[in-house]
């Protein structure tokens, strides 16, 4: 029910251990006379409990969102119970996503050099660019499998908000973004458009684009 938060080792004389971290073993080499070993413990929040995803807990700022793109299937995990909530999200990922919310419409599969026709995200990145929603690298490449940063998110969405013939008040991509909560500042007014989006940020910002699209179609 604890975990281990910090670890400290000191000889006899006080001066700090060197000490090796592997695979959670910590290991170091024992210095002439005794040493003294201070460790502090946390506990182990309970997992969120709406998802299988044990990296992802109730006080998570990003929980709701993870249920929400879980439940939907817009996003599953990395694995049978880990969602990465910190891993980078690719290309080939998002337009995967989006190609999945308009329910898999036919394309071709070669507008692309660098998408093989046996990827994943083949027929998806090549819906997206014909349907003017990317136009990837301007080289003839898209970049599947690049980290996607916060700019080139936000511009695909808006690209796709456009697709689906929804305004977006003729705002940049960035500053409509903002506008629409879909994405917001990482504090201290910095909102790091070169980033890239991690997996716990592309829920969010997709769990927010739902909504969006909701209230467009209710009104």
């Amino acid at each position: 029910g604890y975990q281990l938060e910090s670890l400290k080792v000191t000889d006899n004389q006080g001066n700090a251990v060197e000490l090796t971290e592997k695979n959670g073993a910590y290991t170091f080499v024992m210095p002439s006379g005794k040493v003294d070993i201070q460790g502090t413990f946390t506990p182990i929040e309970p997992p969120d409990g709406r998802t299988p995803f044990t990296d992802v807990h109730r006080s998570d700022w990003f929980a709701d969102a993870v249920a929400f793109v879980y439940e939907e299937g817009l996003m599953a995990g990395t694995s049978v119970n880990a969602f990465s909530p910190n891993a980078a999200t690719t290309r080939g990922m998002i337009v995967t996503i989006l190609y999945q919310m308009e329910g898999r419409p036919e394309s071709s599969d070669t507008y692309f050099a660098d998408v093989p026709i046996n990827q994943y995200y083949a027929q998806a990145a090549s819906w997206a660019a014909e349907q003017g929603i990317v136009s990837g690298y301007g080289d003839g490449k898209f970049g599947p499998d690049d980290p996607i940063t916060r700019e080139q998110i936000v511009m695909i969405l808006m690209q796709y908000i456009q697709y689906r013939q929804m305004d977006t008040c003729a705002l940049d991509a960035m500053a409509w973004a903002n506008a629409e909560g879909l994405m917001n500042g990482k504090g201290s007014g910095v909102l790091d458009p070169k980033g890239p989006a991690t997996r716990a940020e592309v829920a969010a910002i997709l769990t927010q684009l739902c909504t969006l699209i909701q209230r467009a179609d209710e009104g």
